[in-house]
């Protein structure tokens, strides 16, 4: 790394130090390094209480999995990782609803709610944005008894910390 830095330097150098795209790819190899060096200790949870690992539901099958991914995310916010996106699927209930439906809420009712407390008792509430979301809104029917369709006119997302004023709607669908 020494040696490659010095090259960089004797090549910002012959450019008069002018800035360059090679400055935005040092830049881009020194974030890369940065992560790389981070990572394993973020990632490493054995220093997680046992409380703190049951406030995201990961003592339950259930929710293990998701609660691993809103503690890992916590995590990454501690260490001022700036975006971070976490994915749940199963949620396209066409059919199965009445059975499918209770066990994807289980999966990430105590998680989600595990990490905004957890945020908000470390103080990182206040400067972290949750944006809640998924692919479409949801119909009450379906051609099927025990679905629901999409509804393209309605979205259901909650936004949480970062200032957001507590208890705004915004907008309705239809009865």
């Amino acid at each position: 790394l020494d040696a490659l830095q010095a090259m960089n330097r004797q090549l910002r150098q012959r450019n008069n130090g002018k800035p360059s795209e090679l400055d935005s790819v040092i830049e881009s190899f020194e974030l890369a390094f940065r992560m790389q060096n981070v990572l394993p200790s973020v990632m490493d949870l054995s220093s997680e209480s046992a409380a703190t690992k049951r406030l995201y539901g990961m003592e339950q099958a259930v929710s293990r999995d998701f609660g691993l991914q809103c503690l890992l995310a916590r995590r990454l916010a501690e260490s001022d990782v700036r975006f971070i996106q976490l994915t749940n699927d199963g949620w396209d209930h066409h059919g199965g609803l009445a059975k499918g439906l209770p066990n994807r809420c289980a999966s990430i009712d105590k998680p989600i709610a595990g990490l905004l407390t957890d945020l908000r008792q470390r103080g990182l509430l206040e400067d972290t944005l949750i944006v809640w979301g998924g692919e479409f809104g949801r119909s009450p029917e379906s051609g099927n008894r025990d679905g629901r369709d999409h509804n393209p006119n309605g979205f259901t997302m909650f936004l949480a910390g970062a200032g957001v004023k507590h208890g705004f709607r915004y907008g309705a669908t239809d009865e």
